[in-house]
């Protein structure tokens, strides 16, 4: 008899055979065994230090993968970029007039005051014109500079003492709802703006960046990298390609990502400044603000300033001509 009914003897058998393999400890592996799972020929010792070990080998991989994170995250070029690594070497100029020169032609178009077309304290050519038509749009994906102005942008986020200058009420960033989306730090005052310069110096830009140290103090708030919201003011600075056809040449406006963080804000020309003056005068102590927001009452214009080359980024180049103005009706 057994378990309380007739069986077979050998079923028996095997049944006890069954119980006493599942509670019995377990016997050595065979070969094949062995070379399946390497643990089994271990005993319980070596084998709880060898998965600690392999734990705390995951562990610190884990924990340099977080490290690195926290290093070169904050790097990390936007979603939209070709280029993803932040670690990357390379440059490249991108013709995206395909997908960007709608949006630009009413970014354009939105920041600029046709009423001051031609003319102005800083207009290089004076002439009549009606509007500026884009012709192509390009996005430079430079990471060693772009690396330096993350870098920057977040010093100045970190140390603002007051608050960041805001993008609501900035032109191309009210225009350029698009602009919103891409990426742009709140913390450190970054928005996009206008740059407006001559034919041979748009690549030497893009390529190398701004450079203040090259600038005088003739402009009207000193040696400094200037930007505009309005396309019409950074319009004033630009020259033809070839200069001597005003009309039909090619000009070129730069669309720049700059961490502005915490300004001073001027009503006056300021034309002997290098550096953002200090936040208290006198006092070394409270540090010195980040950039200078000028607008002298008998300029039309704003002007965004700053002294430190690693606070701007040129990310797009803009071709374009001026329009030829309508005959009167």
């Amino acid at each position: 008899r057994f378990g309380g009914t007739a069986v077979d003897a050998s079923a028996a058998l095997q049944h006890l055979l069954e119980r006493m393999t599942a509670e019995a400890p377990r016997s050595r592996p065979t070969a094949g065994e062995a070379l399946i799972d390497p643990y089994l020929t271990l005993d319980g010792v070596e084998h709880e230090r060898r998965l600690a070990q392999e734990r705390a080998e995951r562990e610190a991989e884990l924990e340099k993968a977080r490290r690195l994170e926290d290093r070169v995250g904050f790097m990390r070029p936007p979603w939209y970029w070709a280029e993803q690594d932040p670690l990357a070497d390379g440059f490249s100029k991108l013709d995206v007039t395909a997908q960007m020169k709608d949006r630009v032609q009413l970014l354009v178009d939105g920041t600029c005051n046709h009423v001051t077309l031609g003319w102005g304290r800083d207009q290089v050519i004076k002439m009549e014109y009606g509007g500026l038509d884009v012709q192509r749009v390009f996005r430079i994906e430079n990471m060693r500079l772009w690396r330096r102005y993350c870098e920057r942008r977040r010093e100045v986020a970190a140390l603002r003492w007051e608050p960041s200058l805001e993008a609501k009420g900035v032109a191309t960033m009210d225009y350029g709802i698009w602009l919103s989306k891409s990426g742009v730090d709140a913390a450190a005052g970054e928005m996009m703006l206008w740059h407006g310069t001559k034919p041979g110096l748009v690549d030497l830009i893009a390529r190398d960046g701004f450079e203040e140290r090259l600038a005088g103090l003739k402009g009207l708030f000193g040696a400094g990298n200037y930007f505009a919201e309005c396309s019409s003011k950074s319009d004033q600075y630009c020259t033809p390609d070839p200069l001597e056809d005003p009309i039909g040449g090619t000009y070129y406006l730069m669309l720049c990502r700059v961490a502005m963080g915490t300004p001073v804000r001027v009503s006056e020309p300021r034309n002997d400044l290098r550096i953002p003056p200090l936040r208290v005068e006198g006092d070394a102590s409270q540090g010195r603000y980040d950039s200078l927001l000028g607008h002298v009452m008998q300029v039309k214009y704003r002007e965004f300033v700053v002294y430190d080359r690693a606070q701007c980024y040129p990310e797009y180049i803009v071709e374009y001509k001026r329009r030829p103005k309508a005959p009167p009706t």
